[in-house]
C-alpha cells in the first residue's frame, strides 16, 4: 500500500485530503500537523511515497525545510507544495493556495501511478471504515452506517446505526468514542458517495468552494 506523509495545521483540511486520497488512490495517509512530529516520522518511516505539505506554517516554511531534509537525506521522495510563499526551489509540484479538491486529488493518483482501472479492480471488504473524527463535523448521511460488533466465535457483526438521509444524534457518538470505537462503516459499493457528501459539508463548514491552505482558525 502506498504511503502518503501530509504536514497540515488545520486538521480539518487534512481530513478532507485524507479520506479523498484514501478514496480514490487507495493510500493509508499518516497527517502531521507540525515540521518536528513529521521529521520524526520520516526517520522512523523512511518508506513514504509522497509528502503533500502546506508551504508555511506561521512564518516557518516547511516545505523547504522538508524538500534540504530529503536533500541531505538522499531522500528522493515525491513532494507536493500547497501555498506559493515558500522559497523552495527545484519542486516540481507548487499548487497556488487555493486549489479544487480534484486537482490535488488527481495530481497525488498521477505520481503515485494510480489508476481509475487499478482502482476498480480492487477488492474491497463489505463494509469500509471510516474515521469517527468524520462524523463529528455532520449530521445526516447519503447512505446508511454501520457500527462493529466484534465477536470471539463468529464473525464480526455489522449493525445499522444510522439510516441514509436520516439524522444522528451527537450523543451517541460521543458514546462510541467513550468506548474507544475508532471507525463507524459504510457499506463500501457507497463509500466514494460518502466520500463526496462529507467532502462537500466540510467545504461548507470552511466557508469557501475551494480548498484555501492559509492561516484560517481551526474548526472546533
Amino acid at each position: 500500500m502506498k504511503k502518503i506523509l501530509l504536514v497540515m495545521q488545520n486538521i480539518d483540511r487534512a481530513r478532507i485530503l485524507s479520506i479523498n486520497f484514501s478514496m480514490f488512490t487507495g493510500a493509508d495517509v499518516i497527517i502531521r500537523e507540525g515540521l518536528a512530529d513529521a521529521f520524526n516520522l520520516l526517520e522512523a518511516l523512511p518508506e513514504i511515497d509522497l509528502i503533500i505539505s502546506q508551504d508555511k506554517i506561521d512564518d516557518d516554511d516547511i516545505s523547504h525545510k522538508i524538500y534540504q531534509w530529503k536533500f541531505e537525506k538522499d531522500h528522493n521522495i515525491p513532494q507536493i507544495v500547497i501555498g506559493l510563499r515558500s522559497k523552495i526551489e527545484g519542486c516540481k509540484h507548487i499548487l497556488p493556495e487555493k486549489v479544487q479538491l480534484r486537482e490535488v486529488v488527481t495530481l497525488t493518483a498521477k505520481i503515485l501511478g494510480i489508476t481509475a482501472k487499478s482502482m476498480s479492480e480492487k477488492n474491497f471488504p463489505n463494509y469500509y471504515p471510516i474515521d469517527i473524527h468524520y462524523f463529528l463535523k455532520i449530521e445526516s448521511s447519503p447512505c446508511d452506517v454501520f457500527v462493529k460488533i466484534e465477536k470471539k466465535d463468529t464473525e464480526d457483526q455489522f449493525v445499522k446505526v444510522i439510516h441514509q438521509g436520516g439524522n444522528f444524534e451527537q450523543e451517541a457518538l460521543d458514546a462510541y468514542e467513550d468506548k474507544n470505537a475508532k471507525y463507524l462503516f459504510v457499506e463500501s459499493q457507497f463509500r466514494l458517495e460518502f466520500t463526496k457528501f462529507l467532502s462537500k459539508r466540510f467545504v461548507e463548514i470552511l466557508e469557501d468552494d475551494s480548498l484555501t491552505y492559509g492561516r484560517k482558525n481551526k474548526v472546533d
